[in-house]
């Protein structure tokens, strides 16, 4: 009986929630649009002075790598339009290391919104309170209200965020595009240019910087496995962080293992398997499936590694994340799988090299095929083991119109060494 009776109030009460939430959708959320409305009418965006603006503050608390890529494009637009200003931005800590290689920025701050306690966050906007900034923008767009709160607490004069849900309540230039037919990067870039910044060529990624370190630590890995420069090298990335729309974007693990032996048979290509720490088990599911041995680089590189070893592959296939948008950046061309909103999150580039499979192996296989045929092509015609820096003009535009001819090393003639004595009249002595 008194199992009863709690069955019977357990369910009372699951009835009596459904019907609060269902009255609150009903009329609380329709009054707080009416207010939200109301709130623009009060606060109507004024001119902002852009000769004035010293500091800049963005709000980018966009969970992961692939985000930080996408948004990089607006962040080189405000430092073309504000090149004299000091650029600030508040990222979560899992996207430090990649944020503190762009140019456009000159100070990172770190919060993080999950484990991050109410004594820090009230000091973290105190701090940025001080700072007293003159524009903020907030790039976040989701139902995530954090950010935009933490962009109206900063004290800035402007502050500049989507018209979304009630996100408009926190700002006063408030910008709403088509949310449903816009790419990311194209809503971060259409909210930087919505103050009134010109739209002028075509909007270019971050160049990501690497340290010389990095990239000698890239070299060393990629010789400890015995690959050379001659080798086609081929990244594959299993694994990929949780969507916030999609349960599991990743492709089938049975189809990556079947697609990288069907590369290592036909093209004798270097297979790379590449993510981090999260993605190990993932990466051994593959390996299990596979007939052939890839190598595994899952969870040992740091985020400048990665970088330069994704400018060392020929391509890269893997599921809709992070790297992915690297690659992108980077101009490597890739094959991915979707599993997310294309239209959205895919590729941000009208490039061929950079293709999206509907995730069928035998229309995946045809794809890379396609893809390898260009490439191969290409390192046939123009691609040499002399170092850029050694190849003349003239040597480029020969191959350019006649690419049977290889590249040649420049000849450049000594000079003869110049004496205190043999200075040409008329030239000071502290010019040589």
């Amino acid at each position: 009986m008194r199992i009863k009776m709690i069955l019977l109030g357990s369910s009372f009460l699951l009835q009596f929630r459904d019907i609060g939430d269902r009255l609150s959708y009903l009329t609380l959320l329709p009054l707080l649009r009416v207010l939200s409305k109301g709130y623009f009418f009060i606060t109507y965006p004024r001119m902002i002075e852009m000769q004035q603006v010293q500091k800049i503050l963005i709000i980018a608390l966009n969970k992961g790598i692939g985000d930080a890529v996408l948004y990089s494009p607006a962040l080189n637009k405000l430092r073309k339009e504000f090149p004299k200003a000091q650029i600030t931005i508040v990222v979560n800590s899992y996207v430090k290391e990649l944020v503190k290689r762009f140019r456009s920025i000159d100070k990172i701050l770190i919060y993080n919104c999950q484990t991050m306690k109410w004594k820090e966050k009230i000091r973290f906007i105190r701090n940025l309170r001080i700072q007293r900034f003159d524009l903020a923008f907030d790039f976040h767009w989701y139902k995530f209200l954090e950010s935009a709160v933490l962009a109206f607490l900063s004290g800035s004069k402007d502050l500049v965020g989507f018209n979304h849900d009630f996100r408009s309540l926190f700002f006063n230039h408030r910008y709403k595009p088509d949310f449903e037919n816009s790419h990311f990067a194209d809503l971060c870039l259409g909210l930087v240019q919505s103050i009134g910044i010109k739209n002028n060529g075509i909007p270019s990624f971050e160049n990501i910087q690497i340290s010389e370190i990095e990239k000698s630590n890239c070299s060393k890995l990629l010789k400890d496995e015995a690959i050379g420069e001659q080798d086609l090298i081929i990244g594959v990335q299993p694994g990929a962080r949780d969507a916030i729309d999609v349960v599991d974007k990743r492709w089938s693990s049975t189809g990556y293992a079947h697609l990288a032996d069907y590369l290592i048979e036909k093209y004798q290509a270097k297979i790379l398997l590449l993510g981090d720490t999260s993605e190990k088990n993932r990466g051994e599911e593959v390996t299990l499936k596979m007939k052939h041995s890839p190598i595994n680089f899952i969870g040992r590189t740091s985020i400048g590694e990665v970088i330069a070893l994704l400018k060392r592959l020929d391509l890269l296939i893997c599921n809709n994340s992070g790297l992915l948008h690297l690659a992108v950046a980077l101009n490597i061309p890739t094959v991915s799988f979707g599993g997310v909103n294309v239209v959205r999150w895919g590729p941000f580039s009208k490039n061929e090299k950079h293709i999206v499979s509907n995730g069928e192996v035998e229309e995946a296989i045809r794809t890379v095929d396609r893809q390898l045929s260009l490439i191969i092509d290409f390192r046939t015609k123009y691609r040499t083991i002399i170092h850029p820096l050694s190849i003349s003009p003239r040597s480029v535009a020969i191959a350019l119109v006649q690419p049977s001819q290889p590249l040649r090393r420049s000849r450049q003639r000594r000079r003869p060494s110049m004496g205190r004595d043999n200075l040409p009249a008329g030239r000071k002595e502290s010019e040589r």
